[in-house]
């Protein structure tokens, strides 16, 4: 053959080798030491990392992928642990860790499972005795945090966070029987800390909202409602959005704290709400719509016939209330702040079965 042909076919074949598209291979490792142990791992597209190891009994791991570049690692460690991660949407360079693991004694029966949608989610799972994770990633560049260990025996926790793009959500559980829900739209931060037992949290965000819940004692409940849309479903840009901080360490305590754009006209946007009940069977509700602050203190002991109660509610600008309640049982406040005013009210109480109702319009 022509010497200048060879030369130009070997030079053809390099072009066509370099020009090609290049596809990294997948990488899928699963280690088994016990008994019953199922580990399934389904990999199609690139550069995808997954890893499995399992000790004990009857756990079992699922893992799918596909698109490009997603991680997904489980360690199981006792017996009845079932993980179940869902890459395998089309979104790519996402990141998912699972850790099951507690005394054998306890039995473990863990459930988690994480499904991301979209691309750049991070989702942690660390889990002991007897709970349960779900977690959504619908949107892309969010990142959630769920630890549910510390708690000595069965746990029976239950966590739910849901999010769109560019959210944080971080759950802590080491009490017995909590449930925490947090749903989020996009560009929200939000922290459940839940030590106690029988607490319930629900948490749900439109965008550019922060939120905390920390429950230490038992079967206290918390709501928070944010949403930052105005009459038209639109938003000023770059505002900060709504803040409500939730504190709970006494026993049967109930705090809600809506901030909605649909609670009157214009936006809902800037109000801050901060609750800190103390004491026992208290009651804390705020509504708040535009340039709003609410600050409810309830450190007093009321009972399941004769509660604390406190409800402040606030529409549209500038106003600010604060209610404290000390002492014993049965005492009330009552603040309403009416459409576009610049009102400032206070109320402090303490003792038993007294009542304060300030309404400026």
């Amino acid at each position: 053959m022509n010497k200048k042909l060879i030369s130009f076919l070997s030079v053809l074949l390099i072009t066509l080798w370099i020009s090609s598209p290049v596809f990294a291979a997948n990488n899928a490792n699963s280690s088994s030491t016990g008994s019953n142990n199922t580990s399934n791992i389904s990999q199609t597209g690139d550069e995808h990392d997954a890893s499995v190891i399992q000790n004990g009994s009857t756990n079992t791991s699922d893992i799918n992928q596909s698109a490009v570049n997603n991680d997904a690692t489980v360690n199981q460690d006792g017996g009845n642990n079932t993980s179940t991660i869902n890459q395998d949407f089309g979104g790519s360079d996402n990141i998912a860790v699972v850790t099951q693991d507690g005394p054998p004694s306890n039995g473990n029966d863990n459930l988690s499972t994480i499904n991301q949608v979209g691309s750049l989610n991070q989702a942690y799972v660390d889990q002991d005795d007897g709970n349960t994770s779900t977690i959504q990633q619908d949107g892309s560049g969010s990142i959630a945090n769920v630890d549910q260990t510390g708690f000595s025996g069965s746990d029976d926790n239950i966590s739910s966070i849901i999010q769109g793009d560019d959210n944080e959500a971080n759950v802590s559980q080491s009490g017995q029987l909590n449930d925490s829900v947090v749903e989020q739209g996009n560009d929200n931060f939000a922290t459940v800390i839940q030590s106690g037992d029988f607490n319930q949290s629900t948490v749900t965000q439109d965008f550019d909202q922060t939120a905390t819940v920390s429950q230490s004692g038992d079967l206290n409940t918390a709501t928070v409602n944010q949403k930052d849309t105005g009459a038209f479903g639109l938003k000023p840009a770059n505002f900060p959005g709504n803040r409500a901080t939730i504190d709970q360490v006494g026993d049967n305590n109930t705090a809600t704290v809506n901030q909605d754009g649909s609670v009157g006209p214009g936006w809902s946007f800037d109000n801050d709400a901060e609750i800190s009940q103390t004491g026992d069977w208290n009651e804390a509700t705020v509504s708040q719509d535009d340039f709003n602050d609410a600050t409810v203190i309830q450190s007093g002991m009321g009972t399941s016939a004769d509660p604390n109660v406190v409800s402040i509610n606030q529409l549209s600008n500038n106003d600010s209330a604060s209610a404290s309640q000390a002492g014993g049982e049965g005492n009330l406040i009552t603040i309403t702040q009416d459409t576009f005013t610049l009102n400032v009210a206070n109320a402090s109480q303490n003792g038993s079965f007294n009542t304060t109702v300030i309404n400026q319009n």
